[in-house]
């Protein structure tokens, strides 16, 4: 038996899963299963390094460094926190 938990969509995004899975005759849940499963291969490279980066602000005891990495999607964080982490 596989565990499961609640996960939040958006609202823009669930006709669009709710479609797919129609058309595949799968459930919505499928759908969201393997996207995840897909992005965390694809994108598996950039987590790593994220990580490490994590990991080193933490040892470093660097809070502000640490907060800037985390604001994923902002390109002057990411910036910040790369010149930080050298």
């Amino acid at each position: 038996m596989t565990l499961t938990t609640p996960l939040r969509v958006l609202t823009d995004d669930i006709a669009p899963v709710r479609l797919v899975a129609e058309l595949r005759r799968v459930q919505p849940a499928d759908i969201v299963h393997e996207a995840l499963r897909e992005y965390f291969a694809n994108h598996k490279d950039d987590l790593a390094k994220l990580h490490a980066e994590t990991h080193a602000f933490i040892a470093a005891g660097d809070v502000e460094g640490l907060a800037a990495a985390m604001k994923v999607g902002d390109p002057a964080a990411e910036r910040a926190a790369r010149n930080r982490s050298r």
